[in-house]
């Protein structure tokens, strides 16, 4: 009979032990106590070291608590620092959205403006925008730097109709030497220059008739001068702006010279 209690003493303290024991679902759903342990075992693995007790290190290395509160408190804490990245990541494109919101309307503000500028005051912008060069450009510097091929595109074509004839390549010539050397304007009147002749030669070649009136007007002042043994006024004539196009235009149909008419 004294077995039998005795044994039933034994069993239900055993029992007791094992149900005091607080496994990974305990330390998961009590993340204080989880971290408090952990703490505890961190303690006693350092005291271990300290004293260089290799039983003591040992059971504490292999503690099943300590091992389900490190399991459940470093769960935890990637959980927890998740959650701070997505916040965080939810925040930063709310910021950016806003920021958005606000350069997109600054900027259309400036587009409006920066149209609405003469030419010399819009290009005056490039050097406070140079020095955005390697930075975020701000809305203003941001419609400048749009706006700037199509308003230089237009300033050319209004050089062009203002200046006719030899006048382009002297207003060139100005800009892009001596006292009044601006190297924008010496930039825009290159490419009108360029654009002027173009414009010219293509349509000599559309109007033949028109072609070969301004040729043969070349080829006798040529001839002319070349029968007055005039020689250096007879070369000149090649270079002269009317019969320099002339000759450019009449290349293109296999004529290199005022030796014959048209």
């Amino acid at each position: 009979m004294y077995r039998k209690f005795f044994t039933a003493i034994i069993m239900a303290s055993l029992f007791i032990t094992g149900c005091s024991k607080k496994d990974l679902e305990y330390y998961q759903s009590n993340i204080e106590d989880a971290e408090s342990k952990v703490n505890e075992c961190a303690a006693d693995m350092k005291e271990a070291f300290a004293s260089q007790n290799e039983e003591d290190l040992k059971s504490v290395m292999e503690d099943p608590e300590c091992k389900n509160a490190e399991i459940a408190f470093r769960k935890y804490k990637s959980k927890r620092a998740k959650l701070a990245r997505e916040e965080k990541r939810k925040e930063e494109e709310r910021k950016k959205a806003e920021e958005e919101k606000i350069f997109k309307k600054e900027y259309g503000e400036q587009v409006v403006a920066l149209k609405a500028m003469d030419f010399l005051t819009f290009s005056s912008l490039n050097k406070e925008c140079l020095g955005q060069l390697f930075k975020t450009p701000t809305a203003k510097c941001q419609a400048y730097k749009d706006l700037n091929e199509d308003r230089k595109a237009n300033e050319i074509k209004v050089l062009m109709g203002q200046y006719k004839d030899g006048e382009l390549e002297n207003f060139k010539a100005k800009k892009c030497s001596g006292l009044e050397f601006d190297a924008l304007y010496c930039e825009l009147s290159r490419v009108a220059v360029s654009q002027q002749q173009t414009d010219i030669v293509n349509n000599y070649l559309e109007k033949r008739d028109v072609l070969k009136e301004d040729f043969n007007a070349c080829y006798r002042e040529y001839q002319r001068l070349k029968k007055a043994n005039k020689y250096n006024e007879m070369y000149a004539v090649n270079r002269t702006y009317k019969c320099s196009l002339v000759i450019k235009a009449s290349q293109r149909l296999k004529i290199y010279n005022f030796n014959q008419p048209m």
